[in-house]
């Protein structure tokens, strides 16, 4: 992916305020917030909520969490 190569530098920056996050999961939930069941469910697994909220890049968290804590369900239409 080109856009991260791009953004590295960037990425350095994140990784500092990530691993920040990690430590503390109290301030996940200002940046996320518990409104949806999905939230909820991924709020137990730190890593995966705060790469998603930095946009950062996939190969960094697969080395801690397995690919299927990276597969999102399908949105059920009602």
């Amino acid at each position: 992916m080109g856009i991260l190569k791009l953004c590295q530098e960037k990425e350095k920056e994140k990784m500092k305020q990530i691993q920040q996050y990690l430590i503390c999961p109290q301030n996940l939930t200002i940046l996320w917030g518990k409104t949806s069941l999905w939230r909820k469910k991924i709020y137990k697994k730190r890593k995966v909520m705060v790469l998603k909220i930095f946009g950062m890049s996939t190969q960094w968290h697969l080395k801690d969490l397995s690919s299927t804590h990276l597969k999102r369900q399908p949105m059920r239409k009602r």
